[in-house]
């Protein structure tokens, strides 16, 4: 390495170009070039970068890349021999756990790198689930397991699927022995679907179905949620036999029919809006969780054969509670008696004077 580095820091300074114009355009920090200049190999984290270092700098300077770069491979060769590997041999022989820096992201998976020695990390061994963006783990330090090793060729394969499983069954063993129906806990939502959305309790996810995500009535659950979001949720079931969790964003003690009796008494008139039609009349929704039923008898002062005739979905109108039974979730209403002119009170005769 003494060698190439002797041999770029000649070419620059025949060139008349500084380190410091070097570095500016080549976007290379300065002590980077310096270091490989002076054939300071030791000093890099992952030596394996130094190989596009390298190159841009040969080529930059005019000389042959390629050769340069062979002239590097076989020095890297001779220099990552003599790493110790007894403490990765130790681990891979007692499946036992490391620990390592991933310094890149490459095709198929990661590059981390243990006491100086360079393990790959296959993007299917990378967790238990599929992940497409690998980018997120580039600096952070990982624990994993040396799966396969070939010392002569030094080809050494790391791997987290089993860690992380082991780690979820254990979130999961400890979850399941304190969480309980009516707990109230908070989690992230992890992913969206048609019928509900699932949330990370910590290592274990729950299942809010659409219907316990509002009391109100919506179409999809990205109306409410988005995936990352931190959420609290009441636990509805646990099924530890078949290891579910059913879970609610509804709070029992906001639910809207338990003033429903007080709030729409009978005889008063509210307004609503029309949100579905059948052909025994339409459900007005007078708040979102309270719909009531305007049958089509009580639509207009007529005979209506069918209630599209004088109503349309998302219509404001006025309605006259006729009816409210809160335990079964029904109210009657009432368009016509709404709509009725009020009686004016006959005035009362003055008294005939004497």
């Amino acid at each position: 390495m003494n060698e190439i580095g002797e041999l770029l820091r000649t070419t620059r300074e025949e060139s008349g170009v500084s380190l410091e114009e070097a570095s500016g355009d080549l976007e290379i920090k300065t002590l980077i070039l310096e270091n490989i200049e002076d054939g300071n190999i030791g000093c890099f984290k992952d030596i394996f970068v130094l190989k596009d270092y390298i190159y841009d700098y040969a080529k930059y300077l005019g000389l042959e890349p390629d050769k340069i770069i062979d002239e590097f491979n076989e020095y890297l060769f001779e220099y990552t021999s003599k790493i110790p590997m007894e403490d990765i041999e130790k681990a891979f022989n007692e499946k036992s756990v490391v620990a390592g820096t991933v310094t890149d992201v490459v095709k198929g998976g990661l590059i981390a790198i243990v006491n100086g020695v360079r393990v790959f990390i296959p993007s299917s061994q990378v967790s238990n689930r599929f992940i497409e963006d690998l980018s997120v783990f580039k600096g952070q330090e990982l624990e994993f397991n040396i799966i396969d090793m070939d010392r002569v060729k030094r080809r050494i394969i790391g791997g987290r699927k089993a860690l992380v499983e082991q780690e979820i069954a254990a979130k999961k063993a400890a979850l399941f022995e304190t969480i309980e129906a009516g707990k109230k806990i908070a989690g992230t939502v992890s992913r969206l679907t048609d019928f509900g959305a699932f949330v990370d309790l910590g290592g274990v996810d729950g299942l809010i179905h659409i219907s316990e995500m509002s009391w109100g009535r919506i179409s999809n659950p990205r109306e409410v949620l988005k995936e990352g979001q931190a959420v609290e949720v009441f636990v509805l079931d646990v099924d530890k036999e078949k290891g579910k969790i059913s879970l609610s964003l509804k709070d029992v003690n906001m639910n809207p029919w338990t003033l429903a009796v007080e709030k729409y008494a009978v005889g008063t008139v509210v307004e609503g809006k029309v949100v579905r039609m059948v052909p025994f009349g339409a459900f007005v929704e007078l708040e979102p969780g309270v719909d009531g039923l305007v049958h089509i008898s009580q639509i207009a002062n007529k005979h209506v054969v069918k209630p599209e005739d004088e109503l349309k979905v998302g219509e404001v109108i006025k309605v006259k509670v006729l009816e409210v039974n809160s335990e079964q979730k029904k109210i009657s209403l009432s368009k016509r008696q709404a709509e009725a002119p009020v009686e004016e009170a006959p005035a009362e005769e003055a008294p005939a004077a004497e």
